[in-house]
């Protein structure tokens, strides 16, 4: 999802790294004083909306159009349906 506000990222930034970093999966500096943001926000043109543009602030750097994304890792599994009269296990899976 890109465009909606520009991501944040763990990166620290280095304006030599990339010059010097593996090709494949770069994991950027380890240390900085400045954080890369990335993806374009809700009021840039297209071509700012996508992962590899990327640009660079002080992390305590705030405006309308900086933010972060909310992940969360969620099972795929449903569980077990539940068949009345509930147990004490089926009461605490709903």
């Amino acid at each position: 999802m890109h465009g909606n506000v520009w991501e944040w990222c763990a990166d620290s930034f280095d304006a030599e790294y990339y010059g010097r970093s593996p090709s494949v999966d770069p994991q950027g500096p380890v240390d900085g004083t400045n954080r890369v943001y990335r993806g374009g926000g809700w009021f840039f043109t297209p071509r700012f909306c996508r992962a590899a543009v990327r640009y660079w602030s002080e992390p305590n750097h705030r405006n309308t159009s900086i933010g972060f994304r909310v992940t969360a890792v969620i099972s795929i599994e449903p569980p077990p349906p539940a068949v009345a009269p509930f147990d004490a296990e089926q009461s605490h899976a709903h």
